[in-house]
């Protein structure tokens, strides 16, 4: 019930749940700082703890077993990783801030505090924590705890949403409903179909562990998984992309790889006791996020790849440059070279209409081909014509130079806009920036958005990259995304959509 109560709760934004948690989270964090300041001014000894010397003796002393407390020692670290999480949905300086100057010595008092009632009384090893409160205030410790332990986990969700977006952003999940919670940040969402597959998934696990300490095995394996990929990333982005040395980086890497393969490794022997769910549920994640990519490069492929296509529209067209123009195709070009055509196309001169068409298309080297179908079926023209691709960018948000207009000529444009992986696209706001950077003058209530709708087939027999299974989860995944429409936030009734049946 306090789950379901929890991810309910969502839907409101962060900020307004943060309204209620924060203050929560305040007092837990000061309690607990307190209780374990206590004891370590009583046993002050125990700050030589922090000397690495007492580490190296206690594995001398117990060796293996010493590995295998490594898994239990773990779990005192375990929500660290959500802090990189949360910096999608945050930013960097509140995680800072808020780490730096009070959740990290609150936790450092209070685990020194628990160490330094163990040296005064070594039979509260069986519960240290809860030996550190006062008889009378048990039972209100047992609630307040509980509470940041439920609100503890709001980190994960949030962290769950930024990373969603940045996925389909980046082209590794299909287009789902975004929902923006906050005016004034812009990290701050809602997205329905990840908090109902987060609450039936922890709910799940909730009857089928039926406790903590069940489950505290899967959790292990998961963070210290996790903990080895991040240093892992963070050696590529420091190579790649900052271009440090490696000699510089590789002594850094393997400083952090040695604890984290030790960790690592002491939670793989709780494997068959639960560690094997997130390995599972990693593969399922990891194989739909590569299905999606495999398939959106299929199907753009296959678009350029249909020479038939082309054939139909050109000859549609009638126009004189058509056997230049197919040429080109058989000379593998990506699309219709746009000079040429648009000269053909305006010798003809057809109707032009009042108003302004959007044709949002997915690169602008050439007419995309739901312009092709448009010029085909209705033989008409607006008087502005505008071509409009969305980028996404390697970063998590553009701040300059998000929008390009490039004047094409005859009332046609070329629309290039940046969104980082942070961002959530919004054409309405794209056309609005065309207007006031570049001048690009259109009329909200005479513009026609015209958006191609793909209809895949799978095909029989086909020889291509992507296996009939991975295939047919393609073709479920992408007749269930989110329309073009409400992802890019275009107003419904502005806009046509024209289908095409493709084959894969």
């Amino acid at each position: 019930m306090i789950l379901f109560l929890l991810f309910s709760f969502q839907k409101y934004g962060t900020s307004k749940i943060g309204v209620v948690f924060g203050p929560i989270m305040i007092v837990w964090f000061l309690t607990i700082a307190i209780l374990g300041l206590i004891n370590v001014i009583d046993s002050p000894s125990i700050l030589f703890g922090m000397n690495p010397y007492y580490a190296y003796k206690f594995f001398a002393l117990n060796q293996f077993h010493a590995f295998v407390v490594l898994g239990s020692v773990v779990l005192c670290i375990t929500g660290g990783e959500a802090l990189y999480a949360d910096m999608g949905h945050f930013g960097r300086k509140p995680i800072q801030l808020s780490w730096y100057s009070f959740v990290f010595p609150a936790l450092i008092l209070n685990y020194f505090g628990q160490g330094a009632l163990l040296l005064k009384m070594p039979e509260a090893v069986s519960n240290p924590f809860f030996s550190l409160v006062p008889k009378t205030m048990v039972i209100p410790m047992v609630f307040l705890s509980t509470t940041a332990t439920i609100i503890a986990s709001q980190a994960l969700i949030s962290g769950a949403f930024s990373l969603t977006r940045q996925g389909i952003q980046l082209g590794f999940f299909p287009r789902l409903n975004i929902i923006h919670t906050s005016d004034e940040s812009e990290g701050q969402i809602y997205i329905p179909f990840v908090n109902k597959a987060l609450m039936i998934s922890c709910i799940s696990l909730v009857l089928i562990f039926k406790s903590s300490a069940n489950l505290a095995s899967a959790y292990g394996l998961a963070v210290t998984a996790n903990m080895i990929l991040t240093t892992i990333v963070f050696y590529v982005v420091t190579v790649k992309t900052w271009n440090w040395k490696k000699s510089y980086i590789l002594p850094i890497i393997s400083f952090f790889l040695l604890f984290d393969v030790m960790y690592f490794s002491s939670n793989l022997i709780k494997f068959l006791d639960g560690g094997w769910l997130p390995c599972v549920m990693a593969l399922f994640v990891l194989n739909i996020m590569l299905i999606w990519k495999d398939g959106r490069t299929l199907l753009g492929r296959k678009i350029k790849e249909d020479k038939r296509m082309a054939t139909e529209y050109l000859s549609a067209l009638s126009v004189q440059g058509t056997a230049q123009l197919l040429d080109s195709f058989n000379q593998g070009n990506d699309s219709v070279p746009i000079d040429v055509l648009l000269r053909e196309i305006l010798v003809k001169e057809p109707p032009r209409v009042s108003g302004t068409a959007v044709f949002m298309t997915v690169t602008l080297k050439g007419f995309p081909p739901v312009f092709l179908q448009h010029i085909k079926h209705n033989q008409v023209l607006h008087e502005k014509v505008i071509f409009l691709s969305i980028k996404p960018v390697d970063v998590p948000i553009v701040r300059n130079n998000k929008v390009e207009v490039k004047e094409i000529g005859y009332g046609f444009y070329q629309v290039k806009a940046f969104y980082g992986f942070m961002e959530t696209p919004n054409v309405p706001e794209i056309m609005k920036k065309a207007q006031d950077e570049f001048g690009l003058i259109t009329e909200i209530d005479s513009t026609t958005y015209y958006l191609g709708r793909e209809t895949l087939i799978p095909a029989k027999e086909t020889r291509t990259s992507m296996m009939k299974w991975r295939k047919n989860i393609f073709t479920f995944l992408s007749r269930n995304s989110l329309s073009a429409t409400a992802y890019f936030n275009i107003p419904p009734s502005r806009v046509v959509e024209m289908g095409l049946q493709i084959e894969i």
